[in-house]
């Protein structure tokens, strides 16, 4: 272990730290670690003056730096799993819902992967005088096309562009006199 991550402050500076680290100004973390003061200029200036304690200052760049990465890896976990959940939806295959004769597997028995892309099973009995003869079962996807176009953005294959210049063109039409729409006309022509 780095003798500069066994950094022990008072119980007070270590409140007054750990707000910091949390995203609190010097001033509310003055007073939440339950430092006194006269008035709110002196518990600013008395604040400012713990950030310049070197044992503070290094504990906060520290455990920033550890809370920072432990924010990203959960933020890049959150990103792969999206990613992972949209491959299985854009990827699914319908036909793995049916056995070898055509009809609809047991839920339990249909793969991991087309289970999580399935968005709703309906499952309807079909009566004869009051006794069931059959069932209409419906088995509903989550959109495709909806799941591989997110993918392709994300992965930048597909840029979302806005066509103004016909907008600028019209207002400056518009703002032209009668005399100067007949000369640009013939400078088309």
């Amino acid at each position: 272990m780095n003798e500069s991550e066994n950094i022990v402050l008072k119980p007070r500076y270590l409140k007054f730290a750990q707000g910091i680290i949390n995203g609190d100004d010097q001033y509310v973390a003055y007073k939440n670690a339950g430092f006194k003061c006269k008035n709110n200029s002196v518990a600013r200036k008395l604040a400012s003056r713990l950030m310049t304690k070197e044992d503070i200052r290094n504990y906060i760049a520290i455990h920033s730096a550890k809370v920072q990465a432990e924010a990203e890896e959960k933020d890049i976990i959150t990103v792969l799993e999206t990613l992972q959940e949209l491959v299985r939806l854009g990827t699914a295959d319908p036909s793995n819902i049916f056995d070898e004769r055509g009809n609809i597997k047991n839920i339990k028995d249909i793969d991991e992967n087309t289970r999580k892309a399935i968005a709703s099973v309906e499952v309807d009995e079909i009566k004869v005088a009051g006794v069931t003869v059959g069932q209409t079962k419906k088995v509903k996807f989550w959109n495709k096309n909806e799941a591989l176009n997110t993918i392709a953005k994300h992965l930048g294959m597909l840029i979302d562009r806005k066509d103004i210049t016909s907008t600028i063109i019209i207002k400056e039409l518009n703002a032209l006199k009668p005399a100067q729409l007949k000369q640009l006309a013939e400078s088309v022509n």
